[in-house]
């Protein structure tokens, strides 16, 4: 009986990592969801934690307040990326860390840790406009605007969207509405602050779309427009066999089509040589599409 039993517990014991893992891979790998309490014990361990470690790694001696906001990401563990408020010896300082954590393992690393530099005013285009709570957003902005104006649209999808760091998030969203038999788009702003349970309709109108119109980009240093323009060199590089090294963006435009165009004016290195390029790029971030549709030499540019 005994040796049976044994046997059981053994079997056991090996199941469940195998469920555990079965889950995990159900769940959405790669996208970042906000905290909704920061202030939560085991975030607050994990804040602790990052504070911890840093002070061990370069010998300071931070001293752990709160959490004020942030997000998890699901790896094989889970990412969480922390605004963490701490203090260094009278002053109040805010860093941003990066912890990755396997509770199953017990395991948790410290992969970055520095100050925090929000990134105001710049808007970002939402990867993933199905995610979950983007979804929760868009239901959120239709039901509050029926509160408001005694209308009964239902809400079906978030066709696409950005975000822009404020004191909080700013969801801008274009939603896909039934009103009675019809389908129509609406563009919604919602302002969240997920640390204090915090969302507020700040605007709710028609989605007109400005279709052919080129837009300044204000900040070609800004890391998504980056990313756009070092995709570009990249495409290039591939399909002309070249071996062009993406250096910066100088200035560019958008342009609102099915999707984004974004005709960029890129400082590239040409072997010894500095040299300027006009790119334009399509992309449809909830489709992950991207797609190179000109590359030339800069002969004349003007916005």
């Amino acid at each position: 009986m005994n040796q049976r039993l044994c046997c059981l517990i053994v079997l056991f014991l090996s199941v469940v990592p195998l469920l555990a893992a079965g889950d995990r891979k159900g769940a959405l790998v790669g996208g970042w969801k906000p905290i909704e309490d920061p202030k939560e014990k085991h975030v607050m361990e994990i804040g602790q934690f990052a504070v911890t470690e840093y002070n061990k790694r370069s010998k300071s001696a931070l001293k752990f307040e709160s959490v004020e906001k942030g997000e998890t990401q699901v790896v094989s563990g889970t990412n969480y990326r922390l605004i963490l408020v701490v203090k260094d010896g009278p002053s109040t300082k805010k860093f941003e860390a990066v912890v990755w954590e396997k509770p199953w393992e017990h395991f948790k690393s410290l992969t970055s840790f520095k100050p925090f530099k929000p990134m105001v005013g710049g808007w970002k285009p939402i990867e993933d406009p199905k995610e979950k709570h983007v979804m929760e957003i868009g239901q959120f902005a239709v039901t509050e605007y029926n509160k408001r104006s005694k209308s009964a649209l239902k809400f079906e999808s978030v066709e696409k969207g950005e975000t822009q760091v404020v004191s909080g998030t700013n969801y801008r969203l274009i939603l896909v509405v039934k009103d009675g038999p019809s389908t129509k788009k609406f563009e919604a702003v919602v302002l969240e602050k997920p640390w204090e349970h915090f969302k507020s309709l700040t605007s709710f109108k028609p989605f007109k779309p400005m279709v052919g119109g080129w837009k300044p980009i204000e900040d070609p240093k800004e890391k998504h427009v980056m990313e756009i323009g070092q995709f570009a060199v990249t495409e290039y590089n591939k399909r002309s066999k070249s071996a062009l090294k993406f250096e910066s963006v100088e200035k560019g435009e958008t342009q609102v089509v099915s999707g984004t165009n974004y005709r960029l004016i890129l400082v590239v290195k040409d072997g010894p040589s500095t040299k300027k390029f006009e790119a334009v790029v399509l992309e449809k971030p909830w489709e992950h599409f991207k797609s190179l549709t000109s590359f030339k030499p800069m002969v004349k540019y003007g916005v």
